[in-house]
C-alpha cells in the first residue's frame, strides 16, 4: 500500500516500458478486431431484447404465430422501435432479475446514439474493457506502490484471452470488471486517508457495482472479511465508517433486492442450467482448467494429440507459478497486502464451489463468475514478476515473463476470428450448422418454441435466403412436395416423434451432432427432412 513494502521493487527501465507499450498497444488491437463476426450468443441475443424492450416469454409467443419469416423479420427484437418504450426496457429486466440492471440501461442509450448491430452494441465492452486497463495500473499503485507491478499487470490483462473475449461480448462483464476495480481502489483509500470523500467515493462504488452484478454481494462480503481482520475487530472509526457504507449502499440497492426476492421463483426458472448435474470428476476438471484461462486458449477436446499434451504441460507450470506466487506475496508483502489479494481470491471459491459441492449442481463452473479471482491472481502474478525480473537469476524470470506473454499473444491470434468454447457454450456449433443450411437451396429451418432464442442467435450465422418457421404442431403439409430443402434445429425427442408420427410420407434425419466433452452436455444439432421418391431439379 502507499505506506510502503516490505520488498523492493525497482522502477521500470525504459526499455521494459516500452515493450508494455507495445504489448497495451496490441491487446487493444485484439479487442477490437473481427468485432461483428463472432458468434451472437443466447446471452448476447437476450441483451439486445431487454433493452429494446422484448421479454423472452414475448418473443416466442409472438414469433410462435408468425408462421415462414425470414432472417430479417426474426432479428426484429434485437433494435430498438417506437412502440417500445424505455419503461419497456425497466419491464423486461424485471422479468429477469437475476441480472442487475445498470449495463443494460447504459447499453440502450450506447444503442441509441451508435446503433443495434452486433458490432455497435459490443462496442460499449470494448470501451469499458479500455477503462479497465488504467484501473489495474491505479489499483496497483494503491497495493504496492510500484509502476513495474502495475506495467506488469496491464501486459498480462492486455493479451489475456480472457479479457479479450470479454471485451467483445454485449453483456455486463467488462462493466463489472471496472466497478470491482474502482471498488478496491476506493477501499484501499479510504482505509489509508480515512477522509469522508474517500468513503463516499467507496459508497458511490459500492453501489455501481451491486447494480452491475448480484455477484458483487460475495466481493463485498470479502472486502468487509478483509476489513475485520486488518483492523482485529476493533470498533474503531474505519470500521465504523466502513460499516456505514457497505449500509448505505446495500440500502440504496434495496429497491432491486425487493425485486429480486419478489421473483425468486422466476430466477429458479431463467437459471435452470445452474442445477443441471454433470458430475463431480468433470466439475472438478472444469475448475482447473478455469484456472489457467486468463493466460491460455487453445483448442479443447477429449484426445490425447500433441495439442492437449502440449497444453497439459503448459496447465501444469502455470499451476506451479500461481501457487509460488501466492507463496511469494505471502512471505514478501506486508499483511495488508496479501491479505487484500488472498482473501479476494477465495471467498468467492469458497462459497460458490461449497455450493455446488452440496447441491450438486454447476453454478460455479461458470467461468464468468470468477472475475474477482482472475483479478486477484494477475495481481500476485504481476507482483511476482516484478520483485524479480532484477535480481541475479533475472535471467530466468525474465525469460518466464516473455514466454507468458507470447502464450497470450498466441491465444489472442487463436481467438482472432473466434471465441472460446467457455464463453458462447452451446452456440459455439452454430458456425458448422449454418454452414449445413447455407448451402442448400432455399433453405427453410424449423423449430420448436422453446429453442427460439438460440434460433436467433443462429441467425446471425444464415444467409438472408433462409427462411425459419417456429412450430408447436408439426404440421407440414404446405412444406412439403414444394422441392425445399427442410432442416429441423434442435429438435426434441417428442418433436421428432410427431414430425415421424404425423407425416409418414418423409424422414426425419440427423445430419449435425457435435461432439461432447461431458454425456450430459447442452448442445445444438441439426435434423433434416428427406421425402420419400421426391425428385426436384435446380437451375441457377
Amino acid at each position: 500500500m502507499k505506506n510502503g513494502q516490505s520488498q523492493f521493487i525497482p522502477k521500470t527501465s525504459t526499455p521494459w516500458l516500452i515493450f508494455f507499450i507495445f504489448i497495451l498497444i496490441v491487446g487493444i488491437i485484439f479487442r477490437c478486431a473481427n468485432l461483428g463476426n463472432k458468434i451472437y450468443w443466447v446471452d448476447e441475443v437476450l441483451t439486445s431484447a431487454r433493452i429494446s424492450g422484448y421479454t423472452k416469454q414475448e418473443i416466442i409467443a409472438e414469433v410462435s404465430t408468425k408462421g415462414l419469416m425470414n432472417i430479417k423479420d426474426l432479428q426484429y427484437y434485437q433494435s430498438l422501435h417506437p412502440e417500445k418504450t424505455f419503461q419497456d426496457t425497466i419491464h423486461a429486466l424485471i422479468k429477469s432479475p437475476e441480472h442487475a440492471p445498470l449495463y443494460f440501461i447504459i447499453t440502450r442509450f450506447w444503442v441509441q446514439l451508435f446503433g443495434s448491430s452486433p458490432a455497435e452494441i459490443r462496442s460499449l465492452s470494448v470501451i469499458l474493457s479500455l477503462i479497465a486497463i488504467p484501473c489495474f495500473y491505479w489499483l496497483c499503485q494503491e497495493l504496492f506502490s510500484s509502476s513495474l507491478v502495475g506495467w506488469i499487470t496491464i501486459s498480462l490483462v492486455s493479451i489475456s484471452p480472457f479479457y479479450v473475449s470479454y471485451a467483445q461480448e454485449a453483456r455486463p462483464y467488462s462493466l463489472w470488471i471496472v466497478t470491482l476495480l474502482l471498488s478496491s481502489i476506493a477501499l484501499l483509500q479510504a482505509l489509508r486517508l480515512n477522509q469522508y470523500i474517500n468513503w463516499i467515493f467507496y459508497l458511490f462504488t459500492i453501489i455501481i457495482s451491486l447494480y452491475t452484478s448480484l455477484l458483487s454481494i460475495l466481493f463485498i462480503l470479502g472486502q468487509s472479511i478483509y476489513v475485520l481482520a486488518l483492523e482485529k475487530n476493533q470498533f474503531n472509526q474505519k470500521l465504523q465508517r466502513f460499516l456505514l457504507s457497505i449500509s448505505l449502499g446495500f440500502l440504496a440497492f434495496l429497491p432491486w433486492l425487493w425485486i429480486v426476492f419478489n421473483n425468486l421463483q422466476r430466477i429458479q426458472d431463467n437459471t435452470t442450467w445452474m442445477r443441471v448435474k454433470i458430475g463431480i470428476l468433470a466439475v472438478a476438471l472444469i475448475w482447473l482448467y478455469s484456472t489457467f484461462i486468463i493466460f491460455i486458449e487453445t483448442p479443447i477436446y477429449l484426445a490425447l494429440d500433441p495439442i492437449i499434451i502440449t497444453r497439459a504441460i503448459i496447465d501444469f507450470t502455470l499451476l506451479i507459478l500461481i501457487i509460488y506466487s501466492f507463496y511469494f506475496l505471502y512471505k514478501t508483502s506486508y499483511r495488508a497486502i496479501w491479505l487484500f489479494i488472498l482473501i479476494q481470491i477465495f471467498t468467492p471459491i469458497i462459497i460458490l464451489r461449497t455450493y455446488d459441492l452440496v447441491t450438486g449442481g454447476q453454478g460455479s463452473t461458470a467461468i464468468r463468475y470468477m472475475i474477482p479471482i482472475y483479478i486477484g491472481i494477475q495481481l500476485s502474478v504481476a507482483y511476482l514478476f516484478a520483485n524479480k525480473l532484477y535480481l541475479k537469476q533475472q535471467k530466468f524470470w525474465q525469460k518466464s515473463f516473455i514466454i507468458l506473454v507470447v502464450i497470450g499473444l498466441c491465444s489472442c491470434i487463436y481467438l482472432w476470428n473466434k471465441s472460446p468454447r467457455y464463453q458462447k457454450t452451446r452456440n459455439v456449433y452454430n458456425p458448422a450448422i449454418a454452414s449445413l443450411i447455407n448451402q442448400a437451396q432455399n433453405p427453410i429451418l424449423l423449430t420448436e418454441p422453446s429453442q427460439t432464442i438460440d434460433l436467433i442467435s443462429l441467425s446471425y450465422s444464415l444467409n438472408e435466403t433462409t427462411t425459419v418457421q417456429v412450430i408447436s404442431n408439426p404440421d407440414l403439409s404446405q412444406l412439403l412436395g414444394k422441392c425445399n430443402n427442410i432442416f429441423v434445429f434442435n429438435p426434441s425427442i417428442n418433436l421428432q416423434d410427431k414430425i415421424k408420427y404425423e407425416n409418414k410420407q418423409i424422414q426425419l434425419k440427423s445430419i449435425y451432432q457435435p461432439k461432447l466433452m461431458v454425456s450430459n452436455e447442452i448442445y445444438l444439432a441439426l435434423w433434416k427432412i428427406e421425402e420419400n421418391s421426391k425428385i426436384c431439379y435446380y437451375t441457377n
